[in-house]
């Protein structure tokens, strides 16, 4: 007749510890003695054991496999049941499991409940009509939240569980997700692909920045355009190294109405070393671009009258955005707001908001900082929200 034990699943005394563990050890070691090829098998008496020990025989096969110790050498290999290898893996069992309480055990934390409401409405925007104020990644809200709540902590990991598992006030997985950017050096191209640029220095002559002896500025320029009948753009130019942005709207994407933006850019800020522009039909101009840069603002001419700084210009291929992507990025992030729709119902305060949320937004690269606060920390200057102007 089949043993049938009396212990109850959900018992308390189904957990394991250190003394029954070492009870368990020893009816191994004497089994295995009196049948050596259990050694080998691992196959134990389990229902009998279950009377002796107290504990249902599906948890002490779990407690077997949990100290199943190999022993010997390939030729003669066999296993054992080690007490203290199974009391480790169930110590650090328990304290994986300890993080997942978390929620629990702040629930009448007043402080931990304000941080936890925070973190909610900055993983809600993307849901709900905040969307215009700008939406957030999982690891960018978390350190949203950590800036703006002090004492308040909790991991990406352990934020993204809890939307898995529907703990954070009905919010998902799904309604935070944030689509990750194609790579872009591998995605297949419909138009002509690595078209060599014709115009300017081709940008596999430009320097490596990381090889500067004296770090100074390097920017990408490009323009953001509509898909629909309107001819109103947004300028945009990029610090390679901090990832600042400056974001200019124009009237038309023209020559002379990005020629005035670079202007604009390249005035406010100390002279810059380099600058990558795509092939687009506004930025085509080369000597005028060139002499642009080259000027700048005061000061960077010496008393002999030549130029003291001398900004490079050079072009990427034509349809090889992967050639910038640190301003395919970006742009990414400016999408969220104005997408692919009309640019002229863009106002100049929305501009300005948009290029400081992007200036502001907490970046993985830089664990946590963003490009205004990378930019005073590299370069030791601030640049306050940019005031912009239809060209």
């Amino acid at each position: 007749m089949r043993h049938q034990n009396n212990t109850k699943k959900g018992d308390t005394k189904q957990s394991f510890n250190i003394e029954t563990r070492n009870k368990l050890e020893g009816l191994v070691d004497e089994y295995q003695k009196e049948h050596p090829k259990s050694r080998h098998s691992w196959r134990f008496p389990t229902q009998s054991w279950a009377e002796i020990l107290s504990k249902d025989s599906s948890t002490i096969r779990r407690e077997l496999n949990r100290g199943k110790s190999q022993q010997g050498d390939e030729d003669h290999r066999y296993f054992v049941y080690s007490a203290h290898l199974a009391n480790e893996k169930a110590i650090k069992n328990a304290q994986k499991k300890g993080a997942k309480s978390l929620l629990k055990k702040n629930k009448d934390n007043p402080d931990f409940q304000n941080g936890l409401n925070y973190l909610k409405d900055m993983l809600s925007r993307k849901k709900t009509l905040k969307k215009e104020e700008g939406f957030y990644s999982i690891y960018a809200a978390m350190i949203v939240t950590q800036n703006n709540v002090p004492g308040f902590k909790m991991s990406e990991s352990t934020i993204r569980n809890y939307l898995k598992e529907d703990k954070l006030g009905g919010l998902t997985y799904n309604d935070v997700r944030i689509m990750k950017h194609r790579n872009l050096s591998h995605e297949k191209k419909t138009t002509p692909h690595n078209v060599p640029s014709k115009i300017g220095h081709h940008m596999s002559d430009r320097p490596d920045m990381e090889k500067e002896k004296k770090k100074r500025m390097n920017f990408e320029g490009d323009t953001l355009a509509s898909k629909v009948d309107d001819k109103t753009a947004i300028a945009s130019f990029l610090e390679r190294r901090t990832l600042f942005q400056w974001l200019i709207k124009i009237s038309r994407e023209t020559q002379h109405c990005f020629h005035g933006a670079t202007k604009k850019v390249i005035d406010s800020v100390p002279p810059i070393n380099t600058i990558t522009f795509d092939n687009g039909s506004a930025m085509s101009n080369v000597k005028r671009l060139e002499e642009i840069v080259r000027k700048g603002r005061k000061g960077r001419k010496c008393k002999n009258g030549k130029i003291k700084y001398k900004t490079r210009v050079f072009y990427a291929d034509s349809y090889c955005s992967n050639q910038r992507a640190r301003n395919e990025r970006n742009h990414a992030i400016i999408r969220r707001f104005i997408g692919h729709g009309k640019l002229s119902s863009i106002s100049q305060k929305k501009l300005m908001k948009i290029n400081d949320f992007v200036n502001d937004y907490p970046r993985r690269k830089f664990e946590g900082k963003s490009a205004r606060q990378m930019l005073k920390e590299v370069y030791g200057i601030y640049i306050p929200p940019a005031s912009t102007e239809d060209c």
